[in-house]
């Protein structure tokens, strides 16, 4: 099975010759936790990333996502997926739209149509399970992208999303975006406060990591930390390997999400504290300047997608909060 690694949004495989892009394609995934945190360069945050365990999702791909990573002359593909699961949704049965040939029909919503079978039973798109990525790698195969819904379904699964969303407003669980809160900076400085210089030269001469030791300026924990977001592995031929019999739940995506969160947050903890215990008079200098520095924003905050289904007009709930595009004639900057 070929692989594409690192892949910028110009080695998606366009499936036909009258789109850019065919989204709407099935895929399976699994969340990348050591790419997730490999802009870190850190031994520590790579040791724990490569501790996680990973997980094979079904999800449908529903758009290229903008980032300001680059990868060569272009930009690293990023794209927003909803996940699909085997039975209907534990926490709120009703936030899912039924997928052919599945028999329970919960809001009196149709079965999902496509073009081909697919090799798991009961499956529903959850749709409180929705996040954006960075494609870590994908891997092809001989019927790569070959099974996809059509853009009259895609658009009756966004009016889904939107319409669940805010109606079960309680039970989303926020995957798709991770705020870094509280701030290094006050992590960092209640750190200090509370651990004895000791501690604080132990902590130094534990971590001979370059990362750390490189990051002698918060401006360069900030770089990092605003480059960071999850990183997932691609399947494009779910017939491949490593098909799953049982497919992961979409609700334990969020612990997977959150699990490389504290390892992101654990090294800006350690190496801001490691900056701070150098530099002990730059404490008076970040309590001056918290309220100062723009939060961290990840690539992925944008919401700018790229949607070339989307081009005949019409309004759709997403559109508020979604900009739209015009399909570029050459290329498109992510």
């Amino acid at each position: 099975m070929a692989a594409v690694e690192g892949p910028g949004f110009q080695d998606w495989p366009i499936a036909g010759s009258d789109e850019l892009l065919a989204l709407g394609e099935f895929v399976l995934l699994s969340i990348d936790p050591v790419a997730s945190v490999a802009h870190l360069d850190d031994a520590i945050a790579t040791d724990e990333a490569s501790r996680l365990e990973r997980v094979v999702y079904l999800a449908i791909v529903m758009a290229i996502v903008e980032t300001g990573l680059e990868v060569g002359e272009s930009y690293r593909l990023a794209l927003h997926f909803y996940l699909v699961g085997q039975g209907l949704p534990t926490d709120a049965p009703l936030t899912c739209a039924p997928i052919v040939p599945a028999t329970d029909y919960p809001d009196a919503r149709a079965p999902l149509e496509f073009n081909a079978a697919l090799p798991w039973d009961d499956l529903y798109v959850h749709m409180l399970y929705d996040f954006k990525a960075v494609a870590s790698r994908f891997h092809s195969g001989p019927n790569a992208l070959a099974v996809r819904i059509g853009k009259d379904t895609k658009r009756s699964l966004r009016r889904y999303r939107h319409d669940d969303h805010a109606t079960f407003q309680e039970h989303v669980p926020g995957i798709g975006f991770l705020e870094h809160t509280p701030s290094y900076q006050l992590q960092a400085i209640q750190a200090l406060e509370g651990v004895d210089i000791d501690d604080l030269e132990s902590l130094s001469d534990m971590s001979n990591h370059k990362s750390i030791a490189s990051e002698s300026t918060g401006a360069g924990i900030r770089r990092k930390m605003g480059e960071t977001c999850p990183h997932v592995e691609l399947w494009l031929d779910i017939n491949d390997d490593p098909r799953p019999q049982r497919l992961g739940n979409p609700k334990d995506f969020q612990a997977s999400l959150w699990a490389v969160k504290k390892i992101w947050q654990d090294w800006e903890l350690r190496a801001t504290t490691e900056m701070l215990a150098k530099r002990p008079a730059t404490t008076s200098w970040l309590r001056g300047t918290m309220d100062a520095d723009a939060p961290e924003v990840s690539p992925l905050d944008s919401e700018l997608e790229v949607d070339p289904t989307d081009d005949d007009g019409s309004a759709c709930p997403d559109d508020a909060i979604e900009d739209r595009i015009e399909r570029p004639k050459d290329t498109v900057r992510l």
